[in-house]
């Protein structure tokens, strides 16, 4: 099985300003803190570099959840949101809301997938969630 390599995860929040780090309306911002409250909302942005002859368009990608190391919850795969095929990646966005999680320590794993079997990839990242502040 060949990988996929170098995942990036990064946190999106609005912002109106036009920069290369924007993609419809939203500005790309690394969340340095890794702490998010059961009101927010998770958005991902990550890529994906696909070995030489496969077809970044084939891939597929999703999040899993852990909580003390059991499985929580998965989102469904997704399309890459853009295909650049001259430098062979895919760029994959993400969101899901934090409001059904419960407070705590969270593992979240991004998986790549191609649409063959023949590509994996994987990346994870730790995170809390604290409940809202009153």
């Amino acid at each position: 099985m060949r990988r996929a390599i170098f995942i990036l995860v990064l946190v999106m929040k609005q912002n109106s300003n036009p920069r290369p780090l924007e993609f419809s309306g939203q500005r790309i911002v690394p969340s340095v803190t890794h702490v998010f409250t059961t009101k927010q909302e998770l958005y991902v942005f990550f890529q994906a570099y696909a070995p030489e002859n496969t077809d970044s368009a084939k891939m597929r990608a999703g999040l899993v959840f852990f909580r003390d190391g059991q499985k929580v919850t998965e989102t469904p795969l997704v399309e890459p949101a853009e295909i650049d095929a001259k430098n062979r990646t895919a760029s994959f966005r993400i969101n899901l809301p934090f409001d059904k999680f419960v407070a705590g320590g969270y593992t979240v794993q991004a998986v790549v997938v191609d649409d063959g079997g023949d590509l994996a990839a994987f990346a994870r990242n730790n995170f809390a969630l604290l409940p809202p502040t009153p």
